[in-house]
């Protein structure tokens, strides 16, 4: 028994570090769920936003249109590192409300500051919900990182998203944003 038990730890030791090993293959990524952004002022008086389940919403009002902007800092990660490789942007939200009945919109957009010239809130990329059909659940579209060079030692870079509901115009549009995710995957054809 003595020499079943012995031979047995091995055998597990090597199944660990397997384990371990896939566990540390994966893809690297930066994510934030909606309810980590940090909400702009306006956002505040009164309280138009509410975060849910990890999703930030508006709050819906039948006197018109509601915004809140809600900002989430990028941190530098091995795929960004001097321009070398353009990670794909995925999204996840919901926007049910049609762009011509005009009830909801959910923008996003990568914005760059420079910390030697002062120039802010340079636009880089933009995913617009009007750009797609409308959904009753959350889908999942993605952003373009192509021409970007991405500048850590120099720069930084952050979203701001603009969730947008008139329940005037669309007494059941909802719109929120569940989550942002970046990764290594993105293609880019020059």
């Amino acid at each position: 028994m003595f020499g079943t038990l012995f031979h047995s730890r091995p055998a597990a030791a090597v199944a660990l570090l397997l384990a371990a090993a896939g566990a540390h293959a994966q893809t690297p990524a930066w994510t934030a769920i909606g309810s980590t952004g940090i909400v702009d002022d306006a956002g505040y008086n009164p309280p138009k936003f509410t975060f849910t389940n990890g999703g930030a919403f508006v709050k819906g009002s039948s006197a018109g249109s509601r915004s809140v902007v809600l900002r989430y800092n990028v941190g530098a990660l091995p795929f960004t590192v001097n321009g070398v490789f353009q990670p794909l942007i995925a999204v996840r939200f919901k926007d049910n409300s049609t762009a011509s009945a005009g009830g909801g919109n959910v923008r996003i957009v990568l914005k760059s500051d420079d910390i030697n010239t002062g120039l802010g809130n340079l636009n880089l990329s933009t995913l617009d919900s009007d750009d797609f059909s409308a959904s009753d659940s959350t889908q999942l579209q993605f952003m373009s990182t192509c021409g970007i060079h991405w500048d850590f030692a120099n720069k930084s870079y952050y979203f701001e998203v603009t969730l947008t509901q008139d329940n005037a115009k669309d007494p059941n549009a909802q719109v929120y944003l569940q989550q942002i995710r970046m990764t290594d995957t993105a293609i880019c054809t020059p």
